[in-house]
């Protein structure tokens, strides 16, 4: 039996968000697929909002007298680190997974062998990047601070990426950025995946009828944030009266306005649930990296989605009727209101929801897998 050591930037074990959805994806995919492994998981314990503040301040402060970059100091810590040596010293391991670039400074603490797996979620500069544009708007005196951490950043995980030699890509931007610049690194691309069942959802409705209008989002990340506050702002006042707005997920509360139009659902245990109650989803994101987790799920469960055509990057997606990529907020609203109810008529063709299954990438990521670790 392969046996896989996962340092874990996120705790597999909740269930609010893209990171999370896919990171226990991953594991059924290691432990259930024809590897059949075994997956010993270590993750930093999960903080409290306050304890999460607290945590981006005091790496901040470190930033100024380290090294390394405030973004790397916020999940760099003592305990992980001894787990990690303890785990490896212990057990005989076949394959180290550093999920997430945001642990590749555990690479100086790791042996020769066993060979090492890197999942990229995101590339971590580039989503510093777009969260820099967005705050400096507002924080301009951070603007020279911000500049310096994203050059510190880019140097660190390119420099990390060349040395860990192999890499999962979840997004296939994110690798043709990276191999354009190392193209002798080993590496697959495997999109968010699923395999829970579909539950049924409103097909369709009538002139008169009410559209329900579904996004399904942890409202705690910021390129949510900023996109649902975009749409409440620059789409939501032209839409007829007969639309309505339901937001799904950890901290839908906050990100709701006091409208009779918009209801708060809070966190969905299961997807499904709330792509039941709705005619069609939105994704209305305008940065951020990676690839949107909840676009991808959607389709795996045939919802048809209304985006932008960045909610889009990094997934391959044949044109059809039931996947409309917009950009601008009146050409939304236009669309909405002459043609969401023909949106919520459509239907995701299997082969599209097929590549987000997950039996479709088993093999081939327990091929590569197999290779990699010889």
């Amino acid at each position: 039996m392969i046996r896989v050591l996962m340092p874990s930037i996120v705790d597999p074990e909740l269930q609010v968000g893209g990171a999370w959805t896919m990171t226990r994806a991953l594991v059924r995919l290691l432990r259930e697929g024809p590897l059949g492994a075994e997956v010993e998981i270590v993750s930093n314990p999960h903080r409290s909002r306050a304890g999460h503040l607290l945590q981006q301040w005091s790496a901040i402060g470190q930033s100024f007298v380290s090294n390394l970059p405030a973004k790397i100091l916020f999940s760099q810590t003592r305990r992980m680190r001894l787990d990690v040596e303890r785990f490896l010293h212990e057990g005989n391991f076949d394959l180290v997974v550093l999920n997430g670039c945001d642990l590749l400074w555990l690479l100086q603490y790791l042996p020769n062998k066993p060979k090492c797996l890197l999942v990229a979620h995101n590339i971590e500069h580039q989503l510093f990047a777009a969260q820099s544009r967005w705050h400096v708007r507002r924080a301009w005196p951070a603007a020279r601070w911000l500049s310096t951490e994203y050059e510190r950043l880019r140097h660190f995980e390119m420099e990390g990426l060349s040395r860990v030699g192999t890499v999962l890509f979840l997004s296939s931007a994110d690798a043709q950025y990276v191999l354009s610049q190392f193209p002798a690194l080993q590496s697959i691309t495997i999109p968010p995946c699923f395999d829970d069942p579909s539950a049924p959802r409103p097909i369709g409705t009538t002139g008169t009828d009410t559209l329900h209008i579904g996004m399904l989002a942890n409202f705690d990340w910021w390129p949510n944030r900023q996109g649902i506050h975009w749409f409440l702002q620059d789409v939501l006042p032209d839409l007829s009266p007969q639309v309505r707005i339901h937001l799904f997920g950890n901290g839908s509360g906050r990100a709701a306005p006091s409208d009779h139009r918009v209801e708060a659902h809070g966190h969905m245990p299961r997807a499904q649930d709330a792509f039941a109650r709705c005619n069609f989803m939105i994704c209305p994101i305008l940065s951020g990296g990676g690839v949107c987790v909840k676009l991808a799920e959607a389709l795996y469960h045939a919802v048809p989605v209304l985006a932008t055509r960045f909610a889009a990057r990094g997934l391959t997606l044949d044109p059809h009727p039931a996947i409309v990529l917009i950009d601008d907020a009146n050409d939304w609203v236009r669309f909405i209101n002459q043609q969401g109810r023909e949106l919520a008529r459509q239907k995701v063709p299997a082969e599209i929801s097929a590549q987000f299954k997950m039996e479709t990438h088993t093999g081939k990521l327990s091929d590569f897998i197999r290779e990699a670790i010889g």
